[in-house]
């Protein structure tokens, strides 16, 4: 396995942060920094365009934030409809800024 070396300059504070969680996990630095990069790489979530579930008659997708939406197929329809074009119509994002003005729109 190949490994990169960084340096890195960190604030007093997350320093202290460092040591701390070094004593009480009992990591090295090391263990520490890759099980902290891990952790938030897990949580990240790659923005995914809006798909269509037939079980659930609804599209899905994942914003730029992350968060995952769901908006009922009917909604989708009808701005199909109203000639919003494709590209808009398949962007979780868009559909993100329709949430609490829409009840068809949600987080889920």
């Amino acid at each position: 396995m190949s490994a990169t070396q960084y340096n890195v300059r960190l604030p007093e504070g997350t320093a202290k942060q460092i040591e701390k969680l070094i004593k009480i996990t009992g990591m090295t630095q090391t263990q520490l920094m890759i099980v902290a990069i891990d952790r938030i790489y897990q949580s990240y979530k790659e923005k995914q365009m809006m798909q269509w579930n037939s079980e659930k008659e609804a599209y899905f997708g994942v914003t730029s934030s992350g968060k995952a939406i769901r908006v009922e197929g009917v909604e989708y329809a009808e701005s199909q409809q109203d000639g919003v074009d494709e590209q808009t119509l398949n962007d979780p994002d868009v559909w993100e800024n329709l949430i609490g003005d829409n009840q068809n729109v949600e987080y889920c």
